[in-house]
């Protein structure tokens, strides 16, 4: 989005593989945007993205109408997106454990949902709570471990991220502790809590 032109521009770059799409936004515009609720600032950048699409398509053939399908599954759960990071049936303590992740605008979570062995559900909680960026979830939340009598999530080198005790969980517990001091900084805290509230419109 650009102030500074009239007309949608389109750039393709051979060396880089890309196309860079730039969009008029005048003050009129901002003004709207500024008095928008946070669902109808979700439509706005939907509808740019849109636009950017059909803007490529000249370019190159991006297929639009399948980008613009995933708009659609993405407005119907609610402007955000989920999916299944890992699952794990522990007979020992007679629960399966259901890791989903969880990524908005605001915050990225990793939920953990407990259930008896007869799939009836037991708890379910945030055991990781962090900002709405990539970098802070991607190689942090990587494999599900299961030693020493705990549950545990390890980044992509193997260090340990978060425990929770299996016992707590087969109690319908759900308790989890940070231990990793540099991602420690991260996570939703008291410390944190204005950071996290700021990022909200």
């Amino acid at each position: 989005l650009s102030a500074k032109i009239k007309e949608p521009t389109v750039k393709l770059s051979e060396c880089f593989k890309t196309i860079e799409i730039t969009i008029p936004f005048d003050e009129a515009e901002q003004s709207r945007y500024i008095a928008m609720d946070i669902e109808e600032r979700y439509e706005f950048y939907l509808t740019m993205l849109e636009k950017g699409y059909y803007l490529a398509n000249i370019v190159c053939d991006v297929k639009p109408e399948i980008l613009i399908g995933l708009h659609q599954r993405f407005r119907q759960g609610g402007y955000r997106n989920e999916w299944l990071f890992k699952k794990k049936r522990i007979k020992e303590y007679g629960i399966n454990v259901v890791l989903d992740c969880v990524f908005t605008s605001f915050e990225f979570k990793l939920m953990l949902t407990v259930l008896d062995l007869k799939k009836n559900p037991i708890a379910k909680g945030c055991i990781y709570h962090t900002y709405p960026d990539y970098t802070f979830f991607y190689k942090t939340i990587k494999h599900l471990v299961i030693t020493d009598k705990k549950l545990i999530i390890t980044d992509f080198l193997d260090y340990k991220i978060i425990e929770c005790k299996l016992e707590d969980l087969a109690k319908g517990i759900i308790k989890a502790k940070c231990v990793n001091e540099h991602t420690s900084h991260y996570i939703y805290s008291d410390e944190t809590k204005e950071d996290f509230e700021r990022l909200r419109w």
